[in-house]
Order: C-alpha cells, then structure tokens, then sequence
C-alpha cells in the first residue's frame, strides 16, 4: 500500500488471539524493523500516508475501469463479474462448462497470467472462477488482456470439460510455476478485494502482485 517490500501492519483484536499472532510472528523474525516503523510512524503524522492513499485510490479506480471497459467490449458478458468499489481485483463466474484451468492455461501461452478460484475454497470449488488483478496494469494494457482472455474463453470453451482438481493440488501447482508462497484456502472466497503473494507477473499481464 504504500511502498513495495514494506512489510509492516497493525491488527486490532482481543488478546489471547494478539499473543497468538506474536508467536507466528517470531517464528520469522524477532521483531518489525525499528527504522520502517519510525520511517511510516513519521509519514502518518504528517499527513504523507492519507495523501498516498487518495492518489493510489484514483488510480486503482483508473485501472479498474479500464479493464472493466476493455472485458465489456471484448468478452460481451463472458464471464460475468460485479464492479467493485475497492479492493484489487474482479472476481469472475464462468460458464458452468468452461474449465478456469483450461482458461489460465490459455492465457498463460500468451503472457498473461490469471488465477483460477481454486485456491481459495477447501472443498473443490471454484473450478469455473477467476479472479483478475486490475491494479498492477497500466489502463494501455486493459485491451491487450482482455482480447488475450476473450480467445482463451473461446479456446477452453471448446475443449470438454476437465476432471476437477483437488484445491491442494492446484494451488500447489499455480505456486510452483509462479514461485509464490502457499497460501492459506478458506470456506468461500476473498472475494474482489482479497490479497494473494505470487511472483511479479509477465509484461501487461493481468497477474498477482
């Protein structure tokens, strides 16, 4: 949110879960950095951080409308996929017959890397979802994404539907290719305004940051 690399958060919660959270915490390192946590201390009491935010919130929204734009007048309605007020990315639904598999795969042989909704359940869903960042392309890159995405739709539409993979095993495969950390899956998914760590994605991809 406010520089690349910067790994520094606050959480508000009860204490038993607090102390919790300090012990994971110290299985990586000891303790934050002092120098970032006086660096950021600094920029929130001058005002710097509230700035930051509302120009990365123009932009963001800038992003997000263009590849909104671009798969309205690529795609035509495949997949379907609410606008959302923040977050970083769309959540799409596929046709019940198309394999998000099949579409990443698609997509990956021309440069640009999306996520299957897999990952994010623990119980076999998600294999006809697909969630596209929006926030790590530049808007000139919207048309390119969604004409790549409209072929692999096309592509993968044709092809007969796929055995559905177990959600370990696709998440274990994306991150693998990708050089990403595991994450953790959950009963339902993020949703448009969830965070996934992934490596940095190929040039005008509509990839994970």
């Amino acid at each position: 949110m406010l520089a690349p690399g910067l790994r520094l958060g606050w959480i508000s919660a009860v204490r038993p879960i607090v102390d919790q959270l300090a012990m994971i915490k110290q299985q990586v390192d000891p303790h934050t950095q002092n120098l970032s946590q006086l660096v950021v201390c600094e920029l929130v009491e001058r005002g710097v951080f509230d700035r930051h935010l509302v120009t990365l919130q123009a932009e963001h929204r800038r992003r997000r409308d263009a590849l909104v734009q671009a798969l309205r007048h690529h795609v035509r309605g495949r997949p379907r996929f609410a606008v959302p007020d923040g977050g970083m990315y769309l959540w799409c639904q596929l046709e019940s017959h198309v394999s998000a598999r099949a579409v990443q795969e698609h997509a990956l042989r021309e440069s640009v890397a999306i996520v299957t909704g897999e990952p994010f359940y623990v119980d076999q869903g998600g294999a006809s979802q697909l969630r596209l960042c929006y926030t790590s392309q530049a808007p000139a890159c919207a048309g390119r994404v969604a004409q790549t995405l409209a072929r692999s739709l096309a592509a993968a539409g044709r092809e007969p539907r796929r055995r559905r993979r177990t959600c370990e095993s696709s998440s274990r495969e994306f991150h693998r290719t990708n050089g990403a950390r595991p994450v953790r899956t959950w009963r339902k998914p993020y949703g448009p305004s969830a965070s996934l760590s992934a490596s940095d994605p190929p040039r005008c991809a509509s990839g994970e940051r």
